[in-house]
C-alpha cells in the first residue's frame, strides 16, 4: 500500500503538468490518493457519517473532477481542486521529506523530457541545418521549448522554482534529499530550463529567492555557501543578457512599456496595470 502511495505521489505533479495533454491521469490519481487516505484515516469516514454536509461537498468535488471540463476551464478545475490536494498531502502516511523529494524528482523528469524532445527535434532536423536558420535560438525558447508537451512556460517555471526552493532549503537541514554532486547537477538543469523558458516573472522571482537565500546563509555564518550562491546569482544575470534569444525577448517586451506615456493628471488604474503587466 505504501509503495502504491509513493508511486502516486511521484506521478501527481506530473499529472498536473501533463494536464494540458490529458486530464484523465490527474483525476485517476486524485481519486486513488483520496481512497488511500480514507482507508488509512478512519476518523474521516466516521466524520462523513456524522456530518452529512461533508458527503455533499465530497460528491460535488467528485463530479467536478469527473465532469467539470464541460463547463469550466482546466485551470479553473485545478484551482478548485486545491483543497483536495491539501487533504491528500496533509493526511499522507509519507513523511514531508519524501513528499518533497518525489516532487523534485517528478519536476526533474518533466524537465528532462522537455530537453529530450527538443534535442530529438534538432537531431532529426540536422544540427548544422538547424543552426543555419535565422535566429535559430528562438526555436528552443519560451513556447517553442514546451510545444511538444503543449504546456505553458509560466506553469512549468512555477514548478521548477518550487523545486529549486526545496533544494535550497536542504542547506539548513541535516537530512539531504540528494548528495552534493547530484544536487548541483539537478539545480543546474533546473536553471537551464528556467532560462530557456524565458518567463520574465520567473527571472525576478529566482533572483529574489537567491538574494534572500544568500542573506540567510550569511546570518547562519555559512559564508562559503553564500559565496557560491552569489556566484550563481551573477551567472544567471550574465546568462540572461548574453543568450541572444533571451535578451531579445526581454528587450522586445520592455519596448511597449517604454513607449507608454501615462497621463499622470488622470487617475487611470487600468492603464497603469496594463503598463506594469507588459513590463
Amino acid at each position: 500500500m505504501k509503495l502504491l502511495e509513493k508511486i502516486a505521489f511521484f506521478l501527481l505533479p506530473l499529472s498536473i503538468l501533463f494536464s494540458s495533454l490529458n486530464f484523465i491521469p490527474n483525476r485517476i490519481l486524485i481519486i486513488l490518493l483520496l481512497f488511500l487516505v480514507f482507508i488509512r484515516v478512519g476518523f474521516f469516514l466516521g466524520l462523513l457519517i456524522k456530518k452529512k454536509w461533508i458527503i455533499v461537498i465530497s460528491l460535488l468535488y467528485l463530479l467536478l473532477i469527473l465532469f467539470g471540463n464541460r463547463y469550466l476551464s482546466k485551470e479553473a478545475i485545478l484551482f478548485l481542486t486545491f483543497p483536495i490536494y491539501l487533504i491528500i498531502y496533509r493526511q499522507s502516511s509519507l513523511s514531508k521529506f519524501l513528499l518533497k523529494k518525489y516532487f523534485i524528482l517528478a519536476v526533474l523528469f518533466y524537465s528532462v523530457l522537455l530537453l529530450l524532445f527538443k534535442t530529438i527535434h534538432i537531431i532529426s532536423f540536422g544540427f548544422f541545418n538547424f543552426i543555419e536558420q535565422e535566429q535559430w535560438w528562438n526555436q528552443i525558447l519560451y513556447k517553442n521549448l514546451t510545444s511538444d508537451l503543449h504546456a505553458h512556460p509560466t506553469y512549468v517555471a512555477m514548478f521548477i522554482i518550487a523545486s529549486i526552493v526545496i533544494l535550497l532549503g536542504q542547506s539548513f537541514n541535516e537530512k539531504k534529499y540528494f548528495s552534493p554532486v547530484k544536487s548541483i547537477f539537478i539545480q543546474a538543469l533546473f536553471l537551464l530550463v528556467l532560462i530557456l523558458l524565458v518567463v520574465k516573472i520567473s527571472f525576478i522571482t529566482i533572483n529574489l529567492i537567491l538574494a534572500t537565500y544568500i542573506i540567510f546563509l550569511i546570518f547562519n555564518k555559512q559564508l562559503m555557501t553564500a559565496a557560491k550562491g552569489l556566484i550563481l546569482l551573477l551567472l544567471i544575470g550574465l546568462a540572461i543578457f548574453q543568450i541572444p534569444g533571451v535578451k531579445q525577448r526581454l528587450l522586445n517586451d520592455l519596448q511597449p512599456f517604454q513607449n507608454i506615456h501615462l497621463n499622470v493628471s488622470e487617475e487611470n488604474k487600468l492603464l497603469e496595470r496594463t503598463a506594469l503587466w507588459k513590463a
